[in-house]
């Protein structure tokens, strides 16, 4: 079952930029409308198995040639690879997470450009999705390495039915309502071949320990999956409360503090918000709350235009220098790869060293971890 390495990509259909609309067209309220959509299949042969990718790929491809379906396919290391994806860079479970996500976009950018397709009636504002086949089993294990990360706990979640980032194309996963198991009942119920990577039996990768270890004992602990899937839902329910309760008070105490404009708005671009005020503390009593921890954290993203996200690590180094050293006004705290938060008086900004005028788009970022 190819779910990471096979994308579904889909274009002509006439609806706005908005989650409510994408949603929409992939329910099933949406069939009666008469939408032209275009299917292309793109595949990804990342080289790692020999034979097995081979054998991936052609089954792919004969599986698009049946249904006359366009089949795309894009190799690692090849001249679609990016030069910082290339044979000089150690492949990666992330690495090549990043090159899947990008060549998509490409690809469908190119599609919903093309003038070429039959029918098309180009006075439609025609828009794309990246379809991807990740299923139920999948999201519950990326919630759980989350937690193992030690993300915050308002971002203890799992892969959402759409992801929509700044007016791009999104990426839709039309399968995450099922489980692994219902999708392998339903092609043998057809008696219809699949493909399974053998890696992921490996446990070479954390994902991989999750779902071949942790995810099995858990359900055996609390008595089976249903059990374990709703508790794992009901975390995922607070965490999402939290997260929308402390991102309104945050934005209060940015607009209260001064640090964002009243009469600006609250952008990703990181243009309309100023250097971080910090609270007049009394006594002693230093530690900064959590409504203020939280807009320090929403500050950092937004100063750094959505480039800087601190580990929860970094986060805490950043709130002890605080809470320790109160008398020290001025200060420059390094928090990794060429990031430093800055303290002068009652403000803190953020700066980077590793970017100058000769932007280097090799560089590599904090990993987000919040």
């Amino acid at each position: 079952m190819r779910s990471s390495n096979s994308s579904s990509i889909s274009n002509d259909y006439d609806c706005t930029q908005s989650e409510d609309k994408y949603v929409d067209f992939l329910t099933d309220s949406n069939r009666e409308n008469d939408i032209k959509v275009d299917i292309h299949v793109v595949h990804f042969d990342h080289r790692q198995r020999g034979e097995q990718s081979d054998g991936d790929r052609l089954f792919v491809e004969q599986l698009c040639n049946d249904a006359g379906v366009p089949f795309h396919c894009r190799y690692w290391g090849g001249n679609d690879t990016p030069s910082h994806h290339s044979n000089s860079v150690k492949f990666s479970q992330e690495v090549a997470r990043e090159w899947r996500r990008e060549e998509s976009k490409k690809i469908l950018q190119s599609i919903v450009n093309s003038r070429d397709i039959e029918n098309v009636n180009h006075e439609i504002d025609r828009k794309g999705v990246i379809f991807t086949a990740h299923h139920r089993d999948d999201s519950y294990e990326t919630m759980l390495l989350k937690v193992l990360r030690g993300v915050h706990l308002t971002n203890i979640a799992g892969m959402k039915v759409i992801n929509t980032n700044d007016g791009q194309e999104p990426v839709a996963r039309p399968l995450l309502g099922l489980r692994k198991s219902d999708l392998i009942d339903y092609l043998r119920q057809r008696r219809m071949t699949w493909r399974e990577d053998s890696t992921n039996a490996s446990n070479k990768y954390t994902r991989n320990r999750i779902r071949n270890e942790l995810m099995p004992l858990l359900k055996d602990i609390v008595g089976g999956q249903d059990v374990l899937e709703q508790r794992l839902e009901n975390i995922e329910r607070q965490s999402t409360k939290i997260r929308n309760d402390l991102t309104v008070r945050a934005n209060s105490y940015l607009l209260d503090s001064g640090t964002i404009d009243h009469d600006r708005k609250f952008s990703i671009d990181g243009e309309d918000i100023g250097p971080f005020i910090l609270p007049q503390l009394e006594g002693n009593n230093h530690v900064l709350t959590l409504n203020q921890e939280y807009a320090l954290h929403l500050w950092a993203q937004q100063r750094s235009k959505g480039m800087l996200i601190l580990s929860q690590e970094k986060f805490h180094m950043v709130l002890n220098q605080l809470a320790k050293h109160p008398s020290k006004k001025i200060w420059k705290l390094n928090v990794g790869s060429g990031w430093n938060v800055e303290r002068n008086g009652a403000v803190l900004d953020i700066s980077d060293d590793s970017i100058d005028d000769n932007y280097d788009d090799n560089i590599e970022y904090p990993e987000k971890k919040w």
